[in-house]
């Protein structure tokens, strides 16, 4: 009589997950802990106050039941339990040097993770340009003008986060060579030549 049980809500991929259920009244009662109709976990106390432990449960969100039952009576509570992964060894790739207006692609890579959320913003040294929150491991960015941009993303979920950058080197094409026309030389004159761009940096 009278289940009641304590449980976390969030739980770490891969840790040992435990249920304290407790009841104030009844003899001989069995403990079964499920997640759908599996029975992962039980457990039978004389005084009605045990820990259920368990290892199986795989990512995601579960609807997890206790039940306490004994030959003449039962009682049933449910509630949700969320497993995640740690984040872990992040990474950030993408190009070192960039074109002016062109579009340059960058993708991060954990070793581990789950539910993960991104936040990537690029910053030129002194200010922010761009930030957004997404939930896609590749971002893609139009750069506007020639200088170095610092790139970073933070992979984040409710156990853990992670960041990691990378610096890009923006250039304007190189465009419109000419050289002015050459004069007649001697032998023994020095000879000299004036170049132009119609852009590049």
């Amino acid at each position: 009589k009278n289940l009641t049980v304590k449980h976390p809500s969030l739980v770490e991929f891969v840790t040992v997950m435990t249920i304290n259920a407790s009841v104030t009244q009844g003899t001989n009662v069995s403990f079964t802990l499920l997640t759908g109709d599996s029975v992962i976990s039980s457990a039978a106390d004389r005084t009605g106050d045990v820990s259920l432990t368990d290892l199986s449960v795989s990512l995601g969100q579960h609807n997890m039941t206790v039940n306490a039952s004994n030959l003449v009576n039962w009682e049933a509570i449910s509630f949700p339990v969320v497993v995640m992964e740690r984040i872990a060894s992040l990474s950030l790739s993408g190009p070192s040097v960039a074109e002016v207006s062109e579009t340059a692609r960058f993708a991060v890579n954990a070793s581990s993770g789950s539910d993960v959320s991104y936040q990537w913003s690029v910053t030129n040294w002194t200010e922010t340009v761009f930030t957004t929150n997404t939930s896609d491991d590749e971002f893609s960015f139009v750069f506007d003008f020639s200088g170095v941009y610092i790139v970073t993303c933070l992979a984040f979920n409710l156990l853990s986060s992670e960041r990691a950058t990378t610096t890009v080197t923006v250039q304007i094409p190189v465009a419109g060579l000419s050289l002015e026309p050459l004069q007649l030389l001697t032998v023994g004159d020095t000879a000299s030549f004036n170049a132009s761009l119609t852009q590049g940096s």
